[in-house]
């Protein structure tokens, strides 16, 4: 496939302008080459590195950069074992740029650290997001009680909710959760689901491009993920939830300041 690339750059790069067609055919390549790089950024997959409990995170974001451009700074900067770069079709970019969804991986203790590198070379390539795009973070749930981490999830999901936008409340993609009808696989349409890759995906969040935000919101889903005794009310209130959950004074802060009406 790649053969069938180079070859077709070096016959455009053979033609003389006079040739009509020379557009034409550099449109047909450019398609050639977006359908070939679809397929292999859809087809690569980042896992833990390490036994330890670890965080995933996906971004969705705009940028008038193209896709290589983009890839090879996450390569450059050592990247590339815990970052993968793909296009989200679900963007509505409004013609103003690529639709791009930056997938990272690592640690609990160290997420941090490789999302501030990630947020730096998409701020360098103009990256934005606007309410068609979505925070989409991966709890890992081998070292944990994969039924007792989605119970709590699901039962805190009022106040997760409650500090998401409109714009995501009522997404077909990140749906609430009905607790008298759950839905206990991966759909890629409620906001809280188990995941095929031993994670429970937490979908409901915007997007955003702001580490102290992502950061305090990966720490609210940490602190639910780990606490043992399961909630025990269905009709669980956001306030009762911060009451009894053992979140810490910044985790509160950012609750307080985040909550929408």
């Amino acid at each position: 496939m790649i053969k069938r690339v180079l070859r077709a750059l070096d016959y455009i790069g053979d033609l003389d302008d006079r040739y009509y067609y020379k557009e034409d055919v550099l449109d047909r390549c450019n398609y050639f080459v977006r359908d070939l790089i679809e397929d292999v950024s859809d087809t690569r997959l980042i896992t833990p590195l390490s036994k330890k409990n670890h965080v995933g995170v996906e971004i969705e974001f705009i940028s008038k950069s193209e896709y290589f451009d983009i890839a090879f700074d996450i390569r450059d900067s050592g990247l590339e074992n815990k970052v993968v770069l793909g296009f989200d079709c679900s963007i509505n970019s409004l013609q103003q740029g690529e639709g791009y969804e930056v997938k990272v991986i690592d640690e609990e203790s160290s997420i941090n650290n490789t999302l501030k590198q990630v947020l730096l070379i998409l701020r360098d390539h103009k990256a934005y997001t606007n309410e068609s795009c979505g925070l989409h973070v991966h709890i890992d749930t081998r070292n944990r009680d994969v039924n007792k981490v989605f119970h709590n999830f699901l039962y805190a999901q009022d106040l997760l909710y409650k500090l998401s936008s409109d714009d995501r409340k009522y997404s077909t993609y990140c749906r609430k959760q009905d607790l008298n009808n759950i839905c206990t696989y991966s759909s890629h349409s409620y906001g809280i689901e188990i995941s095929e890759i031993d994670t429970i995906e937490i979908r409901m969040q915007d997007a955003t491009l702001d580490l102290k935000l992502i950061s305090n919101w990966i720490k609210l889903l940490i602190t639910i993920a780990k606490k043992r005794v399961l909630y025990d009310k269905k009709d669980l209130s956001p306030e009762k939830l911060i009451k009894i959950t053992n979140f810490k004074v910044e985790t509160k802060e950012f609750i307080k300041e985040r909550e929408f009406d």
